[in-house]
């Protein structure tokens, strides 16, 4: 037995001392052909390149050694246009080669089984040499045998007698180590027959076959992944530099060799590698590029060796096949030529097989986490880092460009900076100069520096000039140093800070940015930035630089070391190793978030607003899961912060829900489910939650609640969000979108508007560019304002699957009306009135009917807003990022800033800002076939340069330094140069070392907006008038205003060579063929005097009607604008708008303003010709004059506005356009007019043709009733207007056109009125006398709606230019409505007459649709059932009220009516929130509505505060109401008091008359009767009041633009006018917050049950049952509304635990059911079914655990706070039988209970 294992060893021995396929003492020489080139193939056939020829010779020799040489070695450029693409052949004529330097002395190859173990070359070899000797050798390595197989389900090694097998291995080759299928199989030999060149020596098959082995390469699985990256962080969960990246780059390599004989003897005849990078330029493009590497071997002959090698002595070993990198900025002698090991012991480690299992069987959270074992050793932080691969650090012979004598870095930047600083000077140049694409070379050779190279250069720069080419070339550099992400740079910016070369807003913005472009942030470079963050004295004296420089670290911080996955693809691993290593995040954990927790704690112990909140966003950058147990007990309420703060904490998770999904979606859940947290903060967490992609158990348990919840603030952000998610398209939000839609059917039905908290998602895709963007919209409701209390901003688009947010910015604000009332407290204005207040307080306090004296009889409790507190974030696209905050601090110092503003701007400010940045940087490199590395970098740089000078007055100043005033007068003077370029440039290729060229293939794009200009501005704010004069700032000057320009094309050129590619003269720009070319060239303006040229062409088709079209239909509104950018063609185009100086007569344009607003009694009667309207006065006053007058010529109380407009273009021919329009109408006249005139006049009439237009309507709109439904749908309105038109060169002989329209209500209406549910419930309301509750409001507001509408139009004079208009707008309409239409041209059969057009619109009984007709002699036209969207249903369906305006508000605010109201009826009233409550007033008067704003305290002495609120009110309102004497009618009070009234009180009565006819109220002001009609408006108290008498016998009286009351003696409607009374009254019509649930809030400031209680606690005079029912309102359960704190962090969250062992007590404790412990402590409850309510322990009371037992219980009085049972008070103890432990220890002690405690715990 032992001889025969013995013997199969031998034989082992023997077959493995073999070499495979090769005879000893024989001679093989091989052809090898290849070329490396790139193109844009999807373009043209245009390549650049390198073709390679040689020979190598091997001789083999004993013991698996092969000694090789390669021979005659030549390499020949390409450029050119190669026909049939990449693999064209290509005459030798046509190339020039050039000896390869490669060393002539042999090498030697050991193999083993076919693969080769290590290779000995002579010491004298390059490392670029040694990468292409190992190109060659990779062609040769055939590991037929499976020596490196791996496992897998497909392998099929080969059998003993067969020649195929399939199998998997890991295979070294010089593009690196990864997976290899291996395909063997025998190759027919009738293919060979078209193929003979595959086997070029057939013979040497003997009595074997010809077999063909196909290596394919899984660049997705690899153990030495070579190559160097930088920006894919955004790309999501993918493994860089692998077969597919994103949607735009596509890497294959494959190999074919052919081999003669068996696989266990056999001869190599051919070996073809093939590898293919495909890409699309931009991300986006429809075009693509390639890159493609093809190396070939072919066997020439077989020999007998003739004579040996030169022998190698001190060779060195090459143990790899991958390919070597250089040290850089090493010495020459340097080089890797082993894998390089971190020196420490952090960065030492090894690779488990496990972990290199990427995009296959392992997930990719585990692919992450591998560690590169083929590193570059860290730099030191003061010298560029070892980044391999790319052409400034490697593309001189291995090198860095500096090694190179041509290259003087140093002055090379200098001179750089110095060029772009100097074309900065002069915007026309910049895109021709290439500006931007230097900036791009500037920033990649700073790269190279060192810390004092770049000291150098900044020396020599610098300079204290702030204009001029010195200045720009500073500027410039300043920015390339900001922008080039190393350790040179960090240390230099920080010098800068500390020598005060750069402060404040400058610094800031330059540490934004680096911070965005960092490349290499190792340990050291963190540790660097965050000691400057923190500790630096001279930034942390700079608030703005001290915050930026801080959120900017903490959101480095995150993508390094807390974002796993953007750490990974972000930063180049694959060259460096991670960076996310133990050691980085320990720094984290133990001294980044102690840090930032402790300044966090001293700003809230100190009451430092705005630090609290900078802290607050620092630690959500960091989004680090330690960073919950920080927040915890401030959201939870155990340490105390303001709620802005709390609100600002949940805001700050928004990075925190990318990193730890699972995790922030527990909490953010608990905080929206806890009802008795703050609405703000609830809706905070349903954004934050939506981001997590929840389930959808999760959103439809959400969906179901709206339907229950109290909070409507809530409801509108879980259902608008839920919504806008079901409609989301894309890949990514896939699950979202399903989940969204399986909870939509559950939400609740009604409809919110604008003022509530909306989360708007909205997202576009478009296939073809390869595109999409989601928008994200999120806005917080406020319950005092319908101005959000916060906006924010998101929009990310994605190109190619690289994700991109382009802006990310909000505002959040504690109090919109507390800002408000900040702001107008410094001013003089307010200043006055308090004056005012304060000499009338006594007398208020004096007169029963003020404020004052009502909150003091009802004792009124307000509530209190917190101090002032804001926020404003912004983040850009690689950009600046910013935060600014605002409290009553800042604010007050605004007075002071306006005021030293103001005193600069009066001796005129220079203004220079420029500011370069580059937006998007990628770079990809790994190396090739043929051992040149291939390269890919995408940048986006863009400039921003505003210089001139502004000066600016304002009369009175608007600030003396302590208040602030309003000028009546304001004129700015400017002279100002604005640019903004910005450039896209795509570039891939490859370089070759042995003689530093790149050959590159790209694409560029730029875009310029180049604005000089000056200008002059005066307005006049007392009369309404605005002048304006613009100029060139230098007319006598060409200046080019727009630019855009995008070029494909081919290149080759030295890296030494430091200027742009599109300055070399190797570059070619691809211009097709087979696409037309557009071009157009024009002349525009030249007749106003002021002439542009515009200049397209293009080999893209021109922007025709159809491609307008086709544009506007697969685009959206922000898809629109990224466009131009985003745009998928990457073809030849060139557009110029340039502004020509000759051509211009005119060099300045004016422009003029003015408005009038005025009332007249009684217009008197004045005849009106349009065609006399270009007679009217030159002079702008007298012209608006007689305008006004013809507007209200006949109109009763005419309300007449005026606007008067002009251009003038002041030159030779001094062109004029001018324009005036009067609008003017009435309360209680039923004529209204508009009047319109336009002109174009010019001194010369050749050049510029004169035109005028006047329109004239008139129109008949009836008033009607507000208070009885019936007498509405019986009211038929019509409303009549004639229009007439006039147009042409004169309006004595013009084209005219005269329309008469008129609107009414069909008799189908009126039965659809009369059948519809509403009307049924308004019925029974109006049996029952309540003719004003919400059915019947709505209903009588539906009534008065005008369904149809029919036009006469006739035409005169027409011309037929405007007969052919006419007919293309038909044809428009027709096409657009093409489904809808039925045309009769046949037989029309109508009485129309020629010149005449007849139109009706018929709307639906529902206004869901319309049918329109339209009748001429020719035809007759029918549109029927055109659907109506809500939005043109509020437009063009009529009613004689309410206007356009107030019908879209109130879409737009979800209103049931046109506006709020509240009523008090016969017996029910109607909150101003809509809540309907049955009322018994009696004679008592009863406060109505009082208007009770609320301020933030600022004593904290509770009466102390009432009063500063009474002091701060300058502005009173307040209505009673009750039952007259005979108990058949209502009597109404109104109060109010503000400026207009001189601080007095004015005291509006209202009784009803009593008579059968006449007016149905005596009202008297002051005590003073008045009288009113329905045909007069009687105005008091100059304006503030106006009463007119309506319909059906009702009184209308408005109060300024405050509210107004309609009233008909037995009931009152009071309607909202003023968004400031929102959230501000009190008082039977409710709170007014748009939650009915706090609408019975009393005097008391709580919330009472029963609504007899309610009306009681507000009578003034408390007799009869008031009496008792305020009585019985004193001893009922009254609730306050308070924030109800939970535990929603729980210890697994908080990271105190790994696993769910116990909850958490209320002194923020755990306490865990272990050996040591069997009490818990939790809060308990009492439910209290007498009362209806649930009572709950203010302290933990103490209980046994669940494993233990107790002795004894024993009775224990327990304090408990007591709220009624609802849906939330049930929630509570839901959790707590749960094991939930809710914090009750801030809420107010009501009573002590009796409960049963145990006497001691022990364990069973």
């Amino acid at each position: 037995m032992w001889s025969r294992i013995l013997l199969c060893c031998l034989v082992g021995l023997a077959a493995a001392s073999n070499n495979h396929g090769w005879q000893n003492n024989k001679e093989y020489v091989y052809k090898v052909q290849g070329r490396t080139l790139t193109g844009l193939q999807d373009v043209a056939n245009e390549f650049s390149g390198i073709v390679m020829k040689g020979n190598l010779v091997i001789r083999p020799q004993s013991e698996g050694k092969l000694m090789a040489k390669i021979v005659d070695a030549k390499y020949s450029q390409v450029h050119s246009h190669l026909k049939n693409g990449w693999k064209s052949e290509i005459p030798e004529s046509k190339l020039q080669y050039q000896q390869l330097p490669l060393c002539d002395k042999p090498f030697e190859i050991q193999m083993q089984n076919g693969v080769v173990r290590a290779i000995v070359v002579s010491k004298d070899v390059q490392t670029w040499e040694s990468n292409i000797i190992k190109s060659f050798v990779s062609q040769i390595q055939l590991d037929v045998q499976g020596e490196n197989v791996v496992n897998s389900h497909m392998n099929q090694l080969p059998e003993a007698d067969s020649d195929s097998a399939v199998f998997k291995t890991m295979e070294e080759t010089v593009t690196g180590k990864y997976e290899t299928l291996y395909e063997i199989s025998p190759l027919p030999e009738y293919v060979l027959q078209s193929q003979p060149w595959l086997v070029p020596m057939p013979e040497l098959k003997n009595d074997g076959e010809f077999i063909e082995v196909v290596k394919s390469k899984n660049f997705s699985r690899g153990e030495e992944r070579l190559g160097y990256y930088y920006g894919l962080g955004s790309m999501g969960r993918f493994e860089p530099n692998t077969n597919k990246m994103g949607d735009f780059f596509t890497r294959s390599a494959n190999s074919r060799a052919v081999i003669s004989g068996n696989l266990k003897r056999f001869t190599i005849q051919s070996s073809a590698s093939t590898n293919k990078m495909i890409l699309r330029p931009t991300l986006n493009s429809q075009e693509k590029g390639m890159v493609v590497s093809h190396l070939n071997l072919t066997l020439s002959r077989v020999q007998e060796a003739s004579s040996s090698f030169e022998q190698l002595h001190d060779g060195q070993k090459l143990n790899s096949l991958t390919y070597t990198f250089n040290i850089p900025f090493g010495s020459n002698k340097q080089q890797q030529q082993q894998k390089f090991m971190y020196s420490s012991g952090e960065r030492q480690h090894y690779r488990s097989p496990r972990s290199l299992r990427f995009n296959s069987e392992e997930s990719q959270s585990e692919s992450v986490e591998s560690q590169e074992s083929w590193a570059q050793e860290e730099s030191e932080l003061r010298q560029p880092p070892q980044s391999p691969l790319l052409p400034f650090t490697m593309g001189y012979k291995g090198k860095n460009i500096k090694k190179s004598e041509q290259v003087d870095a140093v002055e090379s930047a200098k001179k750089l900076a110095q060029q772009i600083g100097k074309e900065l000077q002069k915007p026309e140049e910049i895109a021709q100069e290439q500006s931007l694409a230097k900036f791009i070379v500037l920033t990649s050779l700073n790269r190279i520096m060192t810390e004092k190279e770049m000291e150098q250069v900044a020396e020599q720069l610098y300079t204290k000039e702030t204009q001029g080419p010195k200045a720009e070339a500073w500027f410039v550099f300043r920015d390339s140093i900001a922008q080039c992400g190393t350790g040179p740079a960090l240390l230099t910016i920080n010098q800068w800070i500390k020598t005060e070369k750069i402060s404040y807003e400058e610094a800031a913005q330059i540490i934004s940015t680096m911070a965005q472009s960092v490349r290499q942030p190792t340990e050291e470079y963190m540790r660097t930035f965050f000691r400057l963050a923190t500790k630096e004295q001279q930034i942390k004296s700079q608030a703005i630089l001290n915050d930026t420089a801080l959120l900017s670290f903490t959101t480095l911080v995150r993508k390094v070391y807390v974002n796993k996955h953007v750490s990974h693809n972000q930063f180049p691993v694959h060259s460096f190793g991670k960076f996310r290593t133990e050691s980085g995040k320990r720094f984290v954990e133990q001294e980044v978030i102690p840090e930032l927790k402790q300044q966090l704690q001293q700003a809230i112990q100190s009451a430092d607003s705005h630090k609290i909140l900078v802290f607050v966003r620092a630690l959500g950058n960091v989004a680090h899961e330690s960073i919950l147990a920080i927040f915890e007990p401030y959201l939870e309420g155990h340490k105390q912060v303001s709620q802005f703060q709390r609100f600002h904490m949940v805001l700050a998770l928004d990075k925190f829900v990318k990193v730890k999904l699972i995790k922030a979606r527990s909490v953010l859940y608990k905080i929206y489910q806890n009802q008795g947290e703050l609405e703000q903060i609830r809706v905070a967490a349903v954004y934050q939650l939506m981001r997590t992609c929840p389930p959808a158990s999760m959103l439809q348990r959400m969906a179901q609640f709206t339907n229950v919840d109290t909070h409507e603030q809530v409801n509108a952000a879980v259902q608008s969000a839920i919504r806008s998610a079901a409609t989301l398209e894309g890949q990514d939000y896939k699950i979202l979108a399903d989940n969204a839609r399986s909870a939509e059917p559950l939400l609740t039905k009604k409809n919110y508007g604008a003022q509530y908290s909306k989360d708007n998602l909205h997202s576009f895709v478009q296939k073809e560019m390869s595109m999409f963007y989601i928008q994200n919209i999120q806005s917080f409701g406020s319950r005092d304002s319908i101005i959000p209390r916060g906006i924010s901003y998101a929009l990310r688009n994605t190109l190619g699957g690289a994700k991109h947010e382009l802006i990310n910015t909000q505002y959040m604000i504690s109090n919109i009306d507390e800002l408000i009332n900040v702001c107008e407290r410094l001013s003089q204005k307010h200043q006055h009135q308090q004056k005012q207040q304060q000499q009338n307080f006594q007398q208020a306090q004096n007169n029963q009917w003020s404020s004052e004296s009502i909150s003091k009889l009802l004792n009124m409790k307000t509530s209190e807003r917190e101090q002032l507190e804001a926020s404003f974030y912004l983040q850009l696209s690689g950009g600046a990022t910013r935060f600014f905050t605002l409290n009553n601090r800042t604010v007050e110092l605004i007075p002071r800033v306006l005021r030293d503003i103001e005193e600069s701007l009066a001796n005129g400010k220079e203004i220079q800002y420029t500011k370069v940045w580059n937006s998007q940087e990628i770079a990809i490199s790994f190396p090739t076939e043929m051992a040149f590395p291939f390269i890919y970098t995408l940048d986006a740089p863009t400039v921003i340069r505003i210089q001139g000078q502004v000066r600016a007055q304002a009369q009175p100043r608007f600030s003396n330094g302590d208040k602030l005033n309003k000028p009546e007068t304001v004129s700015v003077e400017s002279d100002i140069h604005a640019l903004v370029s910005t450039k896209i440039q795509a570039r891939f290729g490859f370089i070759t070392p042995f003689d530093h060229q790149q050959y590159s293939s790209g694409f560029d794009k730029n875009v310029q907006v180049n604005l000089p200009l000056k200008s002059k501005l005066n307005v006049d704010i007392k009369k309404q008038n605005i002048n304006m004069e613009l100029q060139p700032s230098k007319p006598e000057r060409d200046a080019q205003i727009f630019h855009y320009s995008s070029w494909p094309y081919t290149a080759k050129h030295n890296i030494l060579n430091l200027e742009p590619l599109s300055k070399q003269h190797n570059t070619k720009v691809i211009r097709t063929q087979e696409q037309p070319q557009t071009q157009f060239h024009g002349l525009f303006g030249k007749q106003t005097g002021m002439a542009f040229r515009v200049q397209y062409t293009s080999e893209q088709r021109f922007f025709d009607a159809r491609w307008v079209y086709e544009q506007l239909s697969r685009q959206d509104l922000v898809s629109a604008f990224l466009a131009p950018m985003n745009d998928e063609s990457i073809l030849y185009t060139d557009i110029n708008v340039k502004y020509i100086s000759n051509e211009s007569s005119a060099r300045k344009v004016q422009l003029r303003l003015a408005f009038q607003h005025k009332t007249e009694q009684e217009g008197q009667q004045t005849e009106i010709n349009i065609k006399e309207f270009n007679n009217l006065p030159q002079e702008v006053e007298a012209r608006q004059a007689k305008f006004s007058k013809m507007a209200a010529s006949g109109i009763k109380n005419a309300e007449i506005c005026t606007c008067d407009m002009a251009v003038q273009f002041d030159g030779h021919n001094k062109v004029h356009y001018a324009a005036t329009a009067a609008f003017a109408k009435s309360l209680v006249d039923d004529k209204s007019r508009v009047l319109f005139f336009a002109k174009k006049e010019s001194a010369n009439h050749q050049e510029c043709k004169p035109f005028e237009f006047a329109v004239a309507v008139k129109a008949r709109i009836p008033n009607t009733n507000g208070l009885n439904y019936q007498y509405a749908l019986d009211f038929s309105p019509k409303v009549t207007a004639q229009f007439e038109f006039v147009f042409g060169k004169n309006l004595q002989s013009s084209n005219q056109i005269n329309v008469h329209a008129q609107y009414d209500k069909s008799e189908s209406r009126r039965r659809f009125l009369k059948n519809h549910p509403r009307s049924q419930e308004c019925r029974r309301e109006m049996e029952q006398e309540n003719y004003q509750l919400p059915a019947c409001a709505n209903m009588t507001q539906e009534a008065n709606l005008l369904d149809r509408v029919q036009v006469h139009v006739q035409f005169e004079n027409m011309s037929q230019n405007m007969r052919n208009m006419t007919y293309k707008l038909y044809n428009a309409i027709r096409y657009m409505g093409y489904y809808n239409l039925d045309e009769n041209r046949v037989d029309p059969q109508n009485d129309v007459k020629e010149n005449q057009i007849e139109m009706e619109a018929r709307f639906d009984a529902d206004f869901q649709a319309v049918n329109v007709s339209f009748k001429t002699q020719e035809m007759n036209s029918r549109f029927e059932n055109v659907r109506l969207n809500k939005w043109v249903k509020k437009i063009v369906v009529g009613h004689p009220v309410f206007t356009k305006k107030q019908r879209v508000m109130s879409e737009i605010l979800g209103y049931d009516t046109f506006l709020p109201f509240c009523v008090v009826d016969k017996n029910a009233a109607n909150t101003l929130d809509n809540k309907t409550y049955p009322i018994n007033l009696g004679n008592s008067w009863t406060v109505m509505m009082q208007y009770v704003p609320t301020f933030a305290r600022v004593h904290h002495h509770q009466q102390k505060h009432q009063e500063q609120q009474e002091e701060l009110q300058t502005e009173q309102h307040a209505v009673f109401v009750r039952d007259d004497k005979s108990g058949h009618g209502k009597e109404v009070k109104i109060t109010l008091r503000n400026a207009r009234t001189q601080a007095q009180l004015v005291e509006v009565d209202i009784q009803p008359q009593g008579q059968r006819s006449g007016p149905c109220a005596k009202i008297t002001i002051n005590g003073k009767q008045i009288q009113y009609n329905i045909k007069q408006v009687t105005v008091v108290e100059g304006g503030l009041i106006k009463v007119y008498g309506l319909p059906n016998d009702e009184v209308k009286i408005e109060l300024e633009d405050n509210y107004y009351i309609i009233y008909d003696g037995e009931r009152v409607k009071l309607t909202v006018v003023d968004n400031k009374f929102r959230g501000s009254v009190r008082g039977l019509c409710g709170t007014f917050t748009g939650e009915k649930s706090d609408d019975f809030l009393t005097p008391r400031n709580c919330i009472l049950r029963d609504p007899r209680e309610f009306a009681a606690t507000y009578t003034i005079e408390r007799k009869g049952h008031n009496q008792e029912f305020h009585s019985r309102a004193q001893k009922s359960p009254c609730f306050r509304q308070e924030v109800i704190y939970a535990n929603v962090i729980s210890d697994i969250d908080a990271g105190r635990v790994s696993q769910p062992l116990s909850h958490k007590s209320n002194n923020h404790q755990s306490h865990s059911t272990n050996s040591n412990s069997c009490t818990k402590h939790q809060t308990r409850y009492v439910e209290r079914e007498d009362d209806n309510e649930i009572c709950f322990s203010v302290r933990s009371i103490p209980s046994c655990n669940i494993s233990c037992r107790h002795n004894k219980m024993i009775g224990k009085s327990v304090e408990v706070h007591c709220v009624p049972r609802t849906n939330v008070s049930e929630m509570w103890r839901n959790q707590i039988q749960k094991g939930a432990n809710p914090d009750f220890s801030q809420k107010a002690v009501h009573k002590s209970l009796k409960m049963e405690v145990p006497d001691n715990c022990y364990r069973n």
